[in-house]
């Protein structure tokens, strides 16, 4: 765990808009709505998912301030009690105050520098953000948190000519935990243009038309490593996204459509595509392409 979000129900939305963000940029995060289940004992799931986290962002608002200064006993309140609680423990700054409008500041976070999102803009609060953390984000990958619960990858890779005679690569991509009462299936597809064609058909009859796909999968790490895709229920959500290389002339159309399987939880999950790329690309290169081959860019082909 990297980062704890720690906002009032009234501040969700923006919440989740910061979950998400920092999701893209490879940054571990809890947030309550994307992880709790039905079941889960709060106070134990809570306080522990709390002492767990390097950072713990304290979303400020009039909102949540209220919150902070009525009789109410809400789950804000009590998380803001064990942030300062931790943090005073640990002896380190743990805490990082997200002020997203004109608000009080409470008088326990008064000395600490703060992210103002309401005057800097979100685009600069997150940058602050990314800053904080990234020791972090160095020292803890995407991948290795889902390891620890347990996530597992299947996948296949296809590739042919399709009816418009382009070269087409697709990827299947199934994801599963046993932690989860639901699945995901992906599903990838990559057609090229003529240029990327017409060399993959002129490797291809020296025998060398694996390395063209596989490179071309790096090249998807190279410039698709941060995609990533909100499923908000159980049906198929898509994107579209496409890239080039200018000085090839080559050109790739990527359709993906990801969906889950199993149980509609009603939370929302965010889907970090680009590391399917990674792992896959990853594994080609171990596994499959000649050493004596080692082309790792697109550049390299010529």
């Amino acid at each position: 765990m990297a980062v704890f979000i720690s906002f009032a129900k009234e501040d969700q939305a923006f919440a989740e808009r910061l979950s998400a963000e920092l999701v893209k940029r490879q940054v571990i995060v809890f947030f309550d709505q994307w992880e709790l289940k039905v079941g889960n004992k709060l106070t134990d799931r809570l306080t522990r998912e709390i002492n767990e986290a390097e950072y713990i962002c304290i979303i400020l608002s009039k909102a949540s301030v209220r919150v902070l200064n009525s009789e109410d006993q809400r789950w804000f309140k009590r998380e803001f009690e064990l942030a300062l609680e931790l943090e005073k423990k640990a002896g380190i700054d743990i805490i990082l105050p997200v002020v997203i409008d004109d608000c009080e500041i409470p008088h326990a976070l008064n000395d600490k520098v703060r992210s103002e999102f309401h005057i800097k803009g979100f685009d600069e609060g997150i940058k602050e953000i990314l800053l904080a953390v990234s020791s972090s984000i160095k020292a803890k990958t995407y991948r290795q948190e889902r390891e620890e619960r347990n996530f597992v990858y299947d996948w296949a890779i296809d590739w042919f000519i399709n009816k418009e005679k382009m070269l087409e690569i697709t990827l299947d991509v199934v994801e599963f935990s046993r932690e989860f009462e639901w699945s995901i299936l992906t599903k990838v597809s990559i057609k090229s243009n003529s240029a990327a064609t017409h060399h993959f058909k002129k490797r291809a009859k020296k025998g060398l038309g694996e390395v063209v796909i596989y490179t071309i999968m790096g090249f998807l790490v190279q410039h698709l490593s941060d995609e990533s895709l909100l499923l908000s229920n159980n049906k198929p959500t898509k994107k579209r996204v496409d890239i080039q290389d200018p000085a090839l002339g080559y050109k790739f159309e990527i359709d993906i459509t990801a969906r889950k399987l199993g149980r509609d939880t009603g939370r929302d999950f965010i889907l970090h595509t680009g590391n399917y790329y990674k792992q896959i690309f990853s594994y080609l290169i171990n596994n499959k392409v000649p050493v004596e081959a080692n082309l790792p860019s697109l550049n390299s082909l010529v």
